[in-house]
């Protein structure tokens, strides 16, 4: 009960160490996984708000993580790692990402807007011949069609 109430009273007045400090140990005492997935959103969250990056991709890739197998749950968890990964990964590691997405989730309705954003992280690092690579084979939505 302690935990909780620091952790809500430093997310209101914007004690994000705090507050993620707070939601991770109380995480660790979490009993199923889907309370520990519910602890790991706030923290996403309050890591985000504070501009954290490297402590929301942390809690990210345990919400992933923690989806069965190719579950919607998995794929949606997993794209949005690579859309945090896009703005700080390097090209190589941004690539392999978008790749292992591919091989996981080959006909997933993300790929078209994971490759844009990766081929857009690509080209803001000067690798322009890795964007075009990326968005090869992107056939896009036809909906506008």
């Amino acid at each position: 009960m302690f935990l909780a109430e620091v952790a809500r009273r430093a997310r209101e007045t914007g004690l994000s160490l705090a507050a993620s400090w707070a939601y991770e140990e109380l995480g660790r005492g979490a009993s199923t996984p889907s309370e520990r997935r519910q602890f790991d959103q706030r923290i996403i969250d309050v890591a985000l708000a504070a501009g954290d990056t490297a402590a929301a991709l942390e809690a990210q890739r345990r919400v992933a993580n923690s989806f069965s197998l190719e579950s919607i749950d998995r794929r949606r968890a997993t794209a949005q790692v690579i859309r945090l990964e896009s703005a700080r990964a390097d090209p190589a590691q941004l690539t392999q990402l978008l790749q292992a997405f591919r091989d996981e989730f080959p006909s997933a309705p993300e790929l078209d807007d994971l490759a844009a954003t990766v081929a857009k992280g690509l080209q803001v690092r000067g690798d322009l011949e890795g964007a075009a690579a990326v968005l090869d084979g992107i056939k896009g939505s036809s909906e506008w069609a």
